[in-house]
């Protein structure tokens, strides 16, 4: 049975944690900075030294109200928020937002959102990210595992066996804690 997004109304996007601290501030959270670095070819993790990269189209699923998309696109960068919630519709930030994903892209971010998309729908998007395709999932400090609760607010597992299996066929650039980022072969 699938989830019913709707529960992501404007209330949810605005509430009032230590999170959303810094959406308040005008910051970027710790997740969403490493979004930008991972999608650059940057480091947010340890002191491995990568090539820095175009990350092409970007698609960001679960974009929710678009703080650190905006950030790309005022650096020069495409972004497409993926988002079904009424609340991320009324609130996003960006240029762009559709209610679901296309497939393609060159990049594809999960920033502290692939634990709320129920596993029929998580299945059918990754099913059609391309393989070459830069995969970032980032979390909220770091946060892993992520085991559902009965809460409509992590609905999907995100463990080691899921990291495991959705890395076969990729080359792991970083993983580390919640932080999975993967390039296409």
């Amino acid at each position: 049975m699938s989830q019913d997004l709707s529960i992501y109304t404007e209330d949810y996007y605005l509430r009032d944690q230590i999170e959303f601290y810094f959406k308040r501030e005008g910051l970027l959270r710790p997740d969403e900075l490493a979004c930008i670095c991972y999608s650059l070819g940057w480091m947010f993790f340890g002191d491995e030294q990568v090539e820095p990269r175009d990350p092409g189209l970007i698609y960001s699923i679960g974009c929710g109200t678009g703080e650190w998309e905006t950030k790309m696109e005022n650096m020069g960068y495409t972004v497409v928020g993926v988002d079904p919630s009424e609340g991320a519709n009324k609130l996003y930030k960006g240029k762009k937002i559709v209610r679901k994903y296309p497939g393609g892209g060159d990049t594809i971010v999960f920033c502290e959102s692939i634990e709320h998309i129920p596993s029929d729908q998580l299945d059918k998007i990754l099913s059609v990210i391309p393989k070459k395709a830069r995969i970032i999932i980032v979390n909220w400090v770091a946060y892993h595992p992520i085991i559902p609760d009965g809460t409509p607010d992590h609905i999907t597992r995100i463990d080691d066996d899921f990291y495991d299996k959705l890395s076969k066929g990729r080359k792991v650039i970083v993983r580390n804690g919640s932080h999975l980022v993967l390039d296409g072969c």
